[in-house]
């Protein structure tokens, strides 16, 4: 028993610690018009230069005198930020749920939970549902997530500040490509083959079968003789 308190506390401290890491990348990936580095006109100035002459731009001047552009693509970056954190908390109470009501044996087949759990209904239909919105939740994110590259880049390559532009731009898109790709491939084929494939854990894991606390006790006479049955047929044979 202090063994399984053991390892199911080491798993949700590092699905803990793996959500905040994962969370605070993709918040500030999202928000291209503020982080990714631009030049804005100095238009501020009085008289105005002849020609135009431009500066790195501040955290303000991001936020600021916005044009129509700016205010679509800040907007969308927020909308995509927020719902990457609803995407995240739904991640987070789905592994913790994996974590209480399921195991990984080693002895056993990813696909053994498939089977096993039509003994158990109410994890089924819990499992089932936690699938089901956590596939269609991050299929959002990854619309969402489209067309905020798209505006971003639009805008961001429309006040370019030379190569640092294009490698932060292009970092923070490899970034969240990978992860929604990771959670939308993931939440698939969960849903598909009835799995609990974990998203957060160092290695691929999949939950896959019931937690001992969880698993049905032979409650009365006649299951337990069932259970002894073939344990007398085999000594019998004998």
């Amino acid at each position: 028993m202090k063994v399984k308190i053991t390892q199911d506390c080491t798993q949700r401290a590092m699905i803990t610690l793996f959500l905040t890491l994962d969370a605070y990348r993709i918040i500030i990936g999202t928000f291209y018009t503020l982080f990714v580095p631009q030049l804005c006109p100095d238009t501020h100035l009085v008289p105005r230069p002849d020609p135009m002459t431009y500066h790195p731009c501040t955290l303000e001047d991001n936020v600021t005198d916005l044009t129509l552009l700016n205010k679509a693509a800040l907007g969308l970056n927020a909308a995509t930020c927020f719902f990457m954190v609803v995407g995240f908390i739904q991640e987070y109470r789905r592994e913790q749920w994996m974590v209480k009501h399921l195991e990984v044996d080693q002895h056993k087949p990813d696909s053994n939970l498939k089977t096993e759990i039509e003994s158990y209904e109410k994890l089924k239909h819990s499992l089932q549902h936690k699938n089901h919105r956590y596939k269609q939740l991050f299929a959002l994110i990854g619309v969402l997530s489209a067309a905020n590259i798209i505006l971003s880049g639009f805008l961001v390559y429309s006040y370019y500040d030379g190569m640092k532009t294009t490698t932060t731009f292009v970092t923070n898109t490899i970034l969240i490509l990978q992860r929604v790709i990771k959670s939308i491939t993931t939440s698939r084929t969960c849903e598909k083959e009835m799995k609990a494939q974990s998203v957060y854990l160092l290695e691929p894991v999949t939950f896959n079968t019931i937690d001992p606390d969880y698993k049905k006790k032979p409650d009365s006479v006649s299951e337990i003789q069932m259970i002894e049955s073939p344990m007398k047929k085999d000594e019998t044979a004998v």
